[in-house]
């Protein structure tokens, strides 16, 4: 009898084995993809893009996509090579320098220091660090497992990007063989209540040694293109002449018009809802205008969608005063990109423009208080 309960014992202990194995919990597989190592991955790549504002304005982007790991790579970490389906440019990265790749001209121009806004270009969009690393700051997770794949569901923090948005979660549909994401979709709602999302979905997936090039292969590729030489940018326009009579709406409330002028410096700060450097540079505007309440006044503009803006200003605690423009007052402004910064002086005078919160704005504030 105890022979025959022993082996029922090791029966169900071999069980309950095998069972953990085929079904690992959620620590189990965040600890063994965290384990797995990628030197080198390509793949196809379709992303999309889709918000409830845009109904009709759903983006799909093609293209595929390979990446090497640089431990070295203080931005990235990795090297990557980017080419979208429908664009005549292909983009590269490495060791700090983006290359944009012109395929009509065979020419090529180099942008050194180049940092995370070079995933915004067309072959940038289809690399994606999630594929290297998962979430590690969230508020809940769910693992669900079906025959291929292992779904993990990372719920985020109300507001976590600093936009406004609710209900945001990141989801990851790993391979099990693999162990490499084959799509990931991130969700969640604007401050409107409208879903917003965007996903990748992978295939023809290769790691490692199954990937035969290298990122110097990719560069050794664009040898016989000739380089675009940049001509330095114009300034802006604007620059040391006098500030423009501005009077603007309120955002808080578009009836009150608001004139743009003071006896003291003026810090002009143009943003959109969109822009996230933009609103993460809030809270070093506002240290601006408490430092210097005597000397500065500050006035924010935005242009589009005033109730998400609204949302973002209530969320961030920003109590400068915003006002609405349009895209006429960017082209009389000279604005190129966002956020662009106006410093005027005492006498009207626009005397330092930047594109991009610097901390070089204070100094040029403390140096036109002692002129």
């Amino acid at each position: 009898m105890k022979i025959i309960n022993l082996a029922c014992f090791l029966s169900l202990a071999l069980c309950f084995s095998n069972c953990d194995k085929a079904n690992p919990n959620l620590e189990e597989v965040i600890a063994q993809f965290e384990q797995k190592t990628i030197e080198k991955i390509h793949y196809e790549a379709v992303v999309k893009y889709y918000s409830e504002n845009n109904k009709n304005d759903t983006i799909v982007i093609r293209g595929e996509a390979f990446m090497e790991t640089r431990p070295d790579d203080s931005i990235f970490g990795y090297s990557f090579f980017g080419k979208r389906f429908d664009f005549p440019k292909q983009h590269l990265y490495t060791d700090g320098n983006g290359f944009e790749y012109f395929i009509e001209s065979k020419k090529y121009s180099v942008e050194r220091n180049a940092n995370y806004h070079f995933l915004g270009k067309p072959g940038g969009q289809l690399v994606n660090r999630s594929l290297y690393e998962l979430d590690s700051i969230y508020e809940s997770s769910t693992l669900d497992i079906d025959k291929n794949n292992y779904k993990i569901t990372f719920h985020l923090k109300d507001n976590f990007f600093g936009t406004g948005s609710s209900d945001l979660s990141n989801t990851f549909f790993i391979d099990k063989t693999s162990l490499v994401p084959v799509k990931i979709v991130r969700s969640g709602k604007d401050p409107t209540g409208k879903a917003w999302g965007n996903s990748l979905t992978l295939s023809k997936v290769k790691i490692n040694e199954a990937v035969s090039k290298s990122i110097q292969d990719y560069i050794q590729e664009f040898s016989d293109f000739e380089p675009i030489i940049e001509e330095e940018p114009s300034p802006n326009k604007l620059l040391n002449k006098p500030f423009p009579v501005l009077n603007l709406p309120n955002i808080n409330n578009p009836k009150q018009m608001i004139e743009v002028k003071s006896s003291k410096l003026i810090l002009l700060d143009f943003w959109e809802f969109y822009c996230g450097p933009c609103i993460k540079s809030f809270p070093k505007v506002e240290k601006l205008k408490n430092k210097y309440a005597d000397d500065l006044d500050v006035f924010a503009i935005m242009s589009k969608e005033k109730e998400i803006a609204l949302e973002i200003l209530k969320l961030n605690n920003v109590s400068i005063t915003n006002l609405i423009g349009n895209n006429e007052l960017h082209d009389a402004f000279d604005v190129r990109g966002f956020p662009t910064y106006f410093l005027i002086d005492k006498n009207g005078i626009i005397r330092h423009v930047y594109t991009g919160f610097s901390e070089m704005i204070e100094t040029d504030i403390n140096n036109l208080l002692s002129e």
